[in-house]
């Protein structure tokens, strides 16, 4: 990937404030999203519904 001169420096202060934020917090305090394992096999079958419905 080929970024202009802004997007480098970005892209370098955004690694630098990951790196240090996750070295500040434990594996327990990490904010990941809960999805139900109903919540998946909807979003999967709207997949599949709107893939099969575009096969017409």
């Amino acid at each position: 990937m080929v970024f202009s001169e802004v997007g480098e420096v970005y892209s370098r202060k955004l690694a630098s404030f990951v790196e240090k934020r996750l070295k500040s917090e434990r594996t327990a305090s990490v904010s990941m999203p809960f999805v139900t394992t109903v919540e998946k096999e909807t979003y999967l079958l709207n997949i599949c519904a709107t893939s099969d419905s575009d096969m017409d």
